[in-house]
């Protein structure tokens, strides 16, 4: 006798993301970090700040004696102060002329018009014009130097261009700096990120935005959110840089706890 077939009852099917992570050796970076360098040349007059210390952005970190680029801006303002003087003079010769031939020129239906002198006050007209054209560019030229020595003597201050960290000191008072010289490195340890050197294989499930683990090698853990996947592969050990943003939240690290380069386990997920 045949058997009666056994009743199979099929669930259906669901799609949800496998809940299986992989352990990856990341690091946390700082989103600005760099030297701070001199914008203009000249002796150090003092540094304010020592290794460790914590700057704002806007804060002076160090000034350059400002005598020679003080006196530099005197003789750029008495420059320009000349060029205006200049200027004006040649605008009146030039406004002088042009009445004696205007007059001339009334004269044109008299007997006593003179067709040389109304010809050679034309042509004055003409010069005292170009050298009006020439003071008027020698101003802008002294307006310019002077503009210019303002700006020297408004970098002889030297601030924190953002917030951080004082990690290393490169001058002293007394040292001489030339322009792009460094002066201090700052770190912002307020705005740190995370990155991981990723396996090309895995990086297709990180698509921007997505949260995932973190662990600290303290056992703290924290969230992370995919913010960048940067299209660089290493050809020798076939992974990809991510960046993560991490989220700061109660009873986890604050940023304060944490330094650049400290190491962190991301879990990315299988």
């Amino acid at each position: 006798a045949q058997k009666r077939a056994a009743v199979v009852k099929v669930d259906p099917v669901i799609s949800e993301p496998l809940s299986q992570a992989m352990p990856i050796i990341g690091r946390f970076v700082a989103a600005q970090t760099g030297v701070v360098a001199a914008l203009t040349g000249g002796p150090v007059a003092q540094v304010n700040v020592a290794v460790g210390d914590n700057v704002r952005k806007g804060d002076v970190v160090a000034k350059l004696v400002t005598d020679r680029i003080r006196w530099k801006r005197q003789f750029r303002a008495a420059a320009l102060r000349e060029k205006n003087a200049a200027l004006e003079t040649a605008k009146a010769q030039l406004s002088l002329t042009r009445v004696e031939l205007k007059r001339l020129a009334s004269l044109k239906k008299s007997v006593a018009f003179s067709q040389a002198r109304y010809d050679d006050k034309s042509n004055e007209v003409v010069k005292y014009r170009s050298e009006m054209g020439e003071q008027e560019a020698a101003v802008i030229s002294a307006k310019a130097e002077l503009q210019l020595a303002d700006i020297d003597l408004h970098n002889s201050v030297i601030r924190a261009p953002y917030d951080g960290v004082v990690s290393r000191k490169h001058t002293v008072a007394g040292a001489y700096l030339s322009v792009g010289d460094a002066v201090v490195t700052l770190i912002n340890h307020m705005e740190l990120e995370i990155e991981a050197d990723v396996p090309s294989e895995r990086v297709i499930g990180l698509e921007r935005g997505r949260t995932i683990n973190v662990k600290l090698d303290n056992g703290w853990q924290m969230k992370a959110v995919v913010r960048a996947l940067i299209p660089d592969e290493n050809a020798m050990t076939r992974t990809r840089p991510v960046r993560f943003t991490p989220e700061f939240k109660d009873g986890g690290p604050n940023r304060l706890q944490l330094a650049m380069n400290q190491s962190v386990t991301v879990m990315i997920p299988v």
